[in-house]
């Protein structure tokens, strides 16, 4: 049976008159998604007796710029535009093969997952289509209205060898748990009762990629330069006991996480292809030690495990960064630091031939009014995340990535302001620190991700309709006005908050973002 399993274009946006991007682009980063995902279908399809020939097919690879749509964004016009390959390049690849997977994990670039979508049921109007991933699953109806003949909920590796298997010998898809179809009843709830267990997972399918290099963007700006390719994104778990209300991952599953000797085991995989470089792009991987309200670990032996998986990468010489964030209050509790296992998050060895270790840590703020540690709990004090800062940049990682969400309805020119006064205070005490810091703050507009608790509470105040205009839907072109702000003036605050943060490091961590 062959299948293929696409990325579409990746989407951007520019002003008319502007020859910048509003948004980052990391099409070369080494997305994990689809790897996955063809492991888990491989792994599936044994047991239903399946023979599947796989392949991926990359179009966020080219470099050719798709102009689809443009339409009115405060006082300017938003062009929209596809950046990879044209769907052209692969309609022999739509002809030859019955079935086809899309990946739609981000709501901005729906639009071109749509298209793509319509164009294979052109081209071969007898195939499949398949769509899954976040967007996917909180909003089955936009896919199955433009072009997917089946959306997946939630996890694909087991759901989507099903549909193959139904497929295969005929079956009804609709009554396969978590598999929405057009003309069906669906919701956007998920069946969760079939979440898997992360151990019986093998590693992901890196021999479907053509050339591992060819990825060589860490997902979060550019490396030191003694950080050595190829890389691969990793997760050890999923979920997260956290419920940060601008989040997907709550409304997914609960949190689980592989052994000690499953992580070995894809260590001993990576090492086998060759990877010098880990991505951890979990949700939480401090979930693992998430106490209760008495104090007490949920995880016996939780804290050791990821003290024995980072002793492992320290000893199969792997360089490594947290690039979905580390919760790094965690390393703080009862007033006292846990120094074991700060270093073995962050032991970092520059002087031999070949970096090994910590080199970056992205660092979740989110917010910086005066109580956001009532509203996000995870939070610390702003004087203690301070003092945790300090400690990380003692165990000499020197490049942080701070997140910094702005756009809440309560936020104004007076609050962000107060916002950018903290970020220089971080920046001012660190290099007081450290002389070698060398700081990056990712300013993001609150985007209203459906599946979220932001997105229920507040879609109302949406000036977009997403099924229409989904690229708003994005952490950098905000969509939604504060009490105060309008949702252009929100765009506004951004990009010059950013700029007066990062000043000529935009140009190095994320291109040649537009300034107004």
């Amino acid at each position: 049976m062959k299948l293929n399993l696409y990325y579409a274009p990746c989407p951007v946006q520019k002003f008319e008159e502007k020859l910048d991007y509003l948004s980052t682009q990391r099409s070369k980063n080494p997305k994990s998604a689809l790897t996955t995902l063809a492991s888990g279908i491989r792994l599936f399809s044994e047991q239903f007796g399946l023979n599947c020939h796989i392949e991926i097919i990359d179009m966020q690879l080219g470099t050719e710029e798709m102009f689809y749509k443009k339409f009115k964004y405060g006082p300017k016009e938003l062009l929209c535009y596809g950046l990879g390959y044209p769907f052209e390049k692969y309609e022999a690849k739509y002809r030859e093969t019955p079935i086809h997977g899309i990946s739609s994990n981000f709501t901005n670039g729906a639009q071109l997952v749509a298209d793509l979508a319509k164009y294979i049921k052109k081209v071969n109007p007898g195939s499949l289509v398949i769509i899954g991933g976040t967007d996917a699953t909180f909003r089955p109806g936009f896919y199955l209205e433009n072009g997917a003949d089946i959306v997946i909920k939630g996890e694909g590796e087991y759901t989507f060898t099903r549909v193959l298997d139904a497929y295969a010998n005929k079956k009804d898809f609709s009554a396969i748990p978590n598999v929405c179809v057009k003309n069906g009843s669906y919701t956007d709830k998920i069946d969760k009762s079939g979440l898997l267990d992360m151990n019986i997972l093998r590693p992901m399918a890196l021999d479907l990629i053509y050339d591992l290099y060819e990825y060589g963007d860490t997902g979060e700006g550019q490396p030191p330069a003694c950080i050595e390719k190829p890389y691969v994104c990793f997760e050890t778990s999923r979920g997260c006991y956290n419920n940060c209300s601008f989040c997907t991952t709550p409304a997914k599953g609960k949190y689980r996480y592989m052994t000690v000797d499953s992580v070995k085991k894809h260590f001993d995989y990576f090492k086998s292809k060759g990877i010098r470089t880990l991505l951890f792009q979990e949700d939480n991987i401090l979930s693992r030690i998430q106490r209760n309200s008495k104090g007490e670990y949920i995880y016996p032996g939780g804290r050791e495990d990821i003290i024995e998986i980072f002793r492992m990468a320290r000893e199969y010489r792997f360089s490594w960064e947290f690039a979905n964030g580390l919760e790094f209050g965690k390393l703080f509790y009862n007033d006292t630091y846990d120094y074991d296992l700060c270093e073995a998050l962050l032991w970092n060895d520059r002087n031999s031939a070949r970096h090994a270790g910590c080199y970056r840590v992205q660092i979740p703020i989110e917010n910086l009014s005066d109580d956001a540690d009532k509203k996000f709990p995870k939070l610390k004090s702003f004087s203690q995340q301070l003092e945790i800062l300090k400690t990380i940049v003692q165990y000499g990682i020197t490049y942080h990535n701070y997140n910094v969400i702005i756009g809440y309805p309560e936020d104004s020119t007076e609050s962000i302001n107060n916002y950018i006064s903290k970020c220089f205070t971080i920046k001012n005490e660190l290099h007081r620190a450290c002389p070698d810091y060398n700081p990056y703050f990712n300013i993001f507009a609150l985007a209203l991700l459906p599946g979220t608790v932001d997105y229920k509470n507040f879609n109302s105040r949406l000036k977009f309709d997403i099924d229409r205009h989904p690229e708003v839907v994005s952490m950098y072109i905000p969509s939604m006005d504060t009490n105060t702000l309008s949702y252009y003036e929100v765009f506004l605050k951004r990009a010059y908050m950013s700029h007066e943060l990062n000043g000529r490091l935009i140009e190095k961590y994320d291109g040649n973002l537009i300034y107004i």
